[in-house]
């Protein structure tokens, strides 16, 4: 959730495996901080920054190694309530992701 000074803004709700939450918090920052200094709206940035977060709990370790394009792509994806998001590299999806 953020809050702009005038509307409170939501994402959407992402269901994943997480593989390693650490740095996941720091992605959500880095993430949100991009996206206000790129100029996106606060809707576009919430979602941004918790699609980072989502994304870097997919990785082992404490570094995101997520793009930018491959945030911007994975945040738009519909998924099956339940669908489980496995890392995989060389995946058909082009995102190192793998559907289950």
């Amino acid at each position: 959730m953020l809050y702009d000074g005038e509307h409170y803004c939501f994402s959407k709700e992402y269901h994943l495996r997480i593989v390693d939450r650490v740095g996941g918090g720091d992605s959500f920052g880095g993430g949100l901080i991009y996206a206000l200094l790129a100029g996106k709206d606060s809707q576009a940035a919430i979602e941004f920054a918790v699609a980072a977060s989502a994304l870097k709990h997919s990785i082992e370790g404490d570094f995101n190694r997520i793009t930018v394009a491959e945030v911007e792509s994975w945040r738009w994806r519909r998924l099956r309530p339940g669908t489980a998001l496995i890392p995989v590299m060389g995946s058909a999806d082009g995102m190192g992701l793998l559907t289950k």
